[in-house]
Order: structure tokens, then C-alpha cells, then sequence
């Protein structure tokens, strides 16, 4: 080092030793400072002489611009314009939209104060088509040969005053020889009157009138156990025993309740 240090002055800091070379600026100003005198450069800083200012605020916010060139589209009106020519107006009340039985009416009213048309649709239900009246099987549509009578209005029926339980065989055959044990054979039930004969039951089991039933018999059967039956009374269609009753023959109103059920096979003569 070719010049001295810095020396010391009081109330004046560090001076530069006048050798060497002259500061680029005779100043630096500082915001805590004090107020230097003309020609020093350099200052010692002193906490107690001042205070630290205080930051810019920042910038306001610029406002968003917005481009004024692309408008949102309008909202759709609430009301239908008749013509875009004029200014009246049709409202429609929107309705239910009719059942198939029913009859829409629509009424329009015209506003002279707003200059608008108000249309009101309404539906009148029409009375539920009568019910279908079905008709009694014809004979040649009927499972039984004898169908019960059909009714007209006003008209009545008179029961018999007894009924007994019949179970017939489907199988038309002599159920009780040995072939025929222990098979389960189907059988139909039927509420017959007590007043019918034999003949009439016969009849009715083959669908069948007069002499296309010669030759056939009512046999009553009398069960054993394990699908084995015995033969009882055989009764044929043109004998006299034929035209009695079946409460004659012991078929009453207690045979299936307080007497055995009674079981009968139509079937051939043997």
C-alpha cells in the first residue's frame, strides 16, 4: 500500500488519506444518514439519526378490460310471437296431453290491453265403453253334452234340493282285474243331483244320448288298499235299474261324508 489508512476525525467519520486516488463520486447518499458535508465520501453510519423510510405502496390494479365486440346471446322469450311483423302475442297453456277415450277442446280469448291471445285447452272424458257380456258356450263348443242353462236377465234358477259326490274313472276299463293294481289311475269328481238315474249319468260321463250308450254299464268299485279295487254293483244303461235314481241305488246326500265316497267305472260290458 503506497498511501496511509483512513484516519479518524471526531464528528467526521474515517478520511481518506489525500494520496490516494480521488472517489469516483464526491458523495453517497444514504436514507438513514445525516447530511454529509461537500468532498467525503465516505461516512460511518449512525443508527440513532435516523429511520428507515417506509416502502412504496404497490401500483393500483389496472381494471380487466373487456372486448365489447362478442355479446352473450339473449335469453329465448317466454312468449311465441304470432308473426314477427307485429306485436300480438299468443299464449297457449300447455296441458296433459289427452287419453285415447277422452275429447280435447281448445278456447281462445283476446286481450286488448296487453294485445294478446290466450288459448285453453281442456279434455272431457268420455264414458268407459260398457262391459263385454260373454256369452254361454254353444253346444258344439262345450265339453259337456248337457251345459248348464243360460240366464237372461230377471230369470232364475231352481236347484236341486240334494247332491251327492261322484268319482269317475277316466279309464274306461274293468279297473279291478289284476293288470290294473297299483296304478295310479286319474279319476274326475263331480256334484251331481240325487234326482238323476244311472242312465243320465252315463250320458253325461260318454258325452253320448240314447242308444249310442248300449252296451255300456255304471260299475261301482269298492278301494282294497295299494291302488287295488274290487268290484261291486254293475248297473248296464237300457236295464230297469238304470232308470232308478241315485238315491235309489244308495248314492245320497251322506255317501263321501258321514258314508264311504262313492267310485264309479263306465265302461263296457263284460
Amino acid at each position: 500500500m503506497n498511501f496511509s489508512p483512513y484516519q479518524w476525525r471526531a464528528n467526521s467519520g474515517c478520511l481518506p488519506n489525500p494520496n490516494q486516488p480521488a472517489p469516483l463520486c464526491t458523495s453517497y447518499p444514504h436514507f438513514t444518514s445525516p447530511q454529509l458535508q461537500p468532498g467525503f465520501a465516505h461516512h460511518l453510519y449512525y443508527p440513532s439519526t435516523g429511520q428507515i423510510a417506509a416502502i412504496p405502496p404497490p401500483p393500483p390494479a389496472q381494471p380487466k378490460k373487456t372486448n365489447k365486440g362478442i355479446l352473450p346471446p339473449p335469453k329465448p322469450p317466454s312468449t311465441v310471437a304470432a308473426s314477427t311483423t307485429t306485436s300480438t302475442k299468443t299464449l297457449v297453456t300447455p296441458i296433459t296431453p289427452c287419453s285415447p277415450n277422452a275429447t280435447c277442446t281448445c278456447t281462445t280469448t283476446f286481450n286488448p290491453q296487453t294485445n294478446t291471445y290466450t288459448t285453453i285447452c281442456t279434455c272431457s272424458q268420455e264414458d268407459p265403453p260398457a262391459p263385454e257380456v260373454k256369452k254361454a258356450p254353444s253346444m258344439a263348443h262345450s265339453t259337456s253334452a248337457n251345459p248348464p242353462p243360460t240366464l237372461r236377465p230377471g230369470e232364475n234358477y231352481m236347484f236341486p234340493p240334494e247332491h251327492t259326490l261322484l268319482h269317475v274313472f277316466n279309464k274306461a276299463a274293468p279297473i279291478w282285474n289284476s293288470k290294473y293294481h297299483g296304478q295310479g289311475l286319474a279319476f274326475k269328481m263331480f256334484k251331481v243331483a240325487t234326482s238323476f238315474t244311472v242312465a243320465n249319468v252315463i250320458e253325461r260321463v260318454l258325452k253320448k244320448k240314447g242308444d249310442e250308450c248300449a252296451g255300456w254299464c255304471a260299475t261301482e268299485v269298492v278301494e282294497q288298499g295299494e291302488g287295488c279295487w274290487a268290484k261291486g254293483t254293475s248297473i248296464p244303461w237300457g236295464s230297469d235299474k238304470a232308470k232308478g235314481t241315485l238315491g235309489s241305488m244308495g248314492w245320497g246326500v251322506k255317501r263321501g261324508g258321514e258314508g264311504p265316497p262313492v267310485w264309479l267305472v263306465v265302461c263296457k260290458e263284460e
